[in-house]
């Protein structure tokens, strides 16, 4: 089998279908044509078997695709699963130094420390919010949203609101 691309294939079977009707119409020697048509069927047919080893490849590239998928799909599972896992583990170690009153600890190979969370304070509404003042609100059609900043700059403001409070920032376990 030759190393032609399939276009090369192609073009030789088209030339070679051009070459047995121009002989035909010459008149050219039988034996000559019976051997251009003979070499016009091998052509054929490596043209048809490289459509086929395309057709192969094409499903086997799709098989490993589908098997990458799948063993992609499996880790990902596996990292949640991990991933998971840490998460408890942290939680845990930090509840025992929490109830320890541990605020810093060093090993031979991690520091580790209780480090406040960051950001804006989280608002915690005492009412439902439709019952949350209009000065303290955000209207967004068809529903009232309590506007979260505002209460928040008026609580740290020093403003005495009845109906939300500011919530103790929250920590995490730092590892490094």
């Amino acid at each position: 089998m030759s190393r032609q691309n399939i276009y090369e294939i192609e073009a030789d079977v088209i030339e070679l279908a051009s070459v047995i009707d121009r002989l035909g119409e010459e008149g050219a020697d039988e034996a000559l044509i019976q051997a251009v048509e003979s070499y016009f069927g091998e052509k054929l047919e490596e043209r048809d078997a490289k459509i086929d080893g395309y057709c192969a490849y094409i499903r086997t590239l799709e098989a490993r695709s589908q098997a990458r998928t799948e063993e992609a799909e499996r880790i990902k599972a596996l990292a949640a699963i991990d991933e998971n896992a840490a998460k408890r583990l942290r939680e845990r170690l930090k509840a025992f130094f929490e109830s320890k009153g541990i605020q810093k600890f060093e090993t031979l190979r991690n520091k580790l420390w209780i480090q406040a969370s960051g950001g804006k304070r989280a608002v915690e509404l005492s009412v439902e919010p439709d019952q949350v003042p209009d000065e303290y609100t955000t209207l967004i059609p068809a529903s009232r949203v309590p506007n979260n900043d505002a209460i928040r700059a008026a609580l740290l403001d020093g403003a005495n609101l009845d109906f939300a409070r500011l919530k103790e920032r929250g920590s995490s376990l730092r590892i490094k």
